[in-house]
């Protein structure tokens, strides 16, 4: 019998399970009252998207408090500027109201991050594998909102016997 050679197609069948890219938990940097959770277990969202959304309270109340003190602070130090020109000021004045001012600054950007930190948002593109927090609940810095997944890319794992190693290689089609 005359034996040719020909090429034969290799099937390996691998079992495996899939794992997402990223898995993260994100939280709440504030303590409020959960008022608006727009997103259920299974949705996808995109990066930037409201997850979960803390009651204002007192906080734009005290936004006000802290523009309006920024706002006496600095006429307080340019008149301090002002009086010590015509040298009717100290320097320890000067110094006070410049520090003042520093630090009423702060009390103001302290109470914008507040406000901006009501709105828990997607950091990145993903779906929602699991709701942490319910409207009406009492959270604090550092509760869970929502765990967020990565799916693009999935990864797959799987396991191939040593002799079989030989017949992959990379960038070779799979299904």
């Amino acid at each position: 019998a005359t034996i040719h050679a020909s090429e034969q197609s290799r099937v390996l069948t691998v079992r495996g399970r899939t794992q997402n890219k990223r898995s993260v938990v994100v939280q709440s940097q504030i303590n409020g009252l959960v008022v608006n959770r727009p997103v259920e277990r299974g949705d996808r969202v995109t990066e930037g998207d409201l997850l979960c959304q803390i009651s204002v309270e007192d906080r734009q109340a005290r936004l006000k408090e802290s523009q309006a003190s920024a706002e006496q602070a600095k006429i307080e130090y340019e008149g301090a500027l002002k009086l010590a020109k015509q040298g009717l000021q100290s320097e320890t004045s000067i110094a006070q109201s410049k520090a003042k001012l520093a630090a009423s600054e702060a009390r103001l950007k302290e109470s914008e991050l507040e406000l901006a930190r009501l709105n828990i948002v997607a950091p990145f593109d993903g779906v929602v594998e699991k709701v942490e927090m319910e409207i009406g609940q009492y959270v604090t810095p550092g509760s869970a909102c929502i765990t967020l997944v990565d799916l693009n890319p999935m990864l797959l794992i799987g396991q191939v016997a040593e002799n079989e190693l030989l017949f992959i290689k990379p960038g070779q089609l799979a299904t």
